[in-house]
């Protein structure tokens, strides 16, 4: 059985992350996925960001643990956000790589765009991270990682 991979897809609010995951037809993991409703409306809670990364984590866990493939959406715009989630992932033996998203889109949770200028301006890199051109979409990169499995 081939190890389960894990695709981190990142970017400022807008990027197009999410856009760029449904393409993958695998399985997404979002902590803003926490604070979404019984009715489907979503009810951020800046006092519930830890539970809603630590339930996210647990998310991707579960699956890594079935050996499927999956894909954590987040803007992880400093490497600390995201090392806690590479650690799970390669205690439990995925592969993993990294993808940041460019795109400026209306992003889908309202985030105001002075917020996202803040968080563009304290964007780190990731080491070894792919990152969106023309030339590099989320699914070449996916199909580029996965011809050795």
């Amino acid at each position: 059985m081939s190890k389960p991979f894990v695709l981190f897809i990142r970017g400022i609010p807008g990027a197009g992350k999410t856009t760029a995951a449904k393409k993958l037809g695998l399985p997404i993991v979002e902590a803003d996925d926490f604070f979404v409703d019984d009715q489907a409306v979503y009810q951020y809670d800046p006092s519930l960001i830890s539970d809603a990364h630590n339930w996210a984590r647990g998310q991707m866990a579960y699956l890594l643990r079935k050996g499927a493939d999956c894909c954590v959406v987040n803007t992880f715009s400093r490497k600390w956000e995201l090392d806690s989630y590479m650690e799970v992932a390669h205690r439990l033996g995925a592969n993993t790589a990294v993808f940041r998203c460019l795109g400026r889109f209306q992003n889908q949770h309202g985030v105001p765009p002075e917020k996202v200028q803040k968080i563009a301006e304290r964007f780190e890199a990731w080491p070894g991270e792919f990152i969106e051109s023309e030339h590099a979409d989320v699914g070449s990169i996916r199909r580029a990682l996965l011809v050795d499995r």
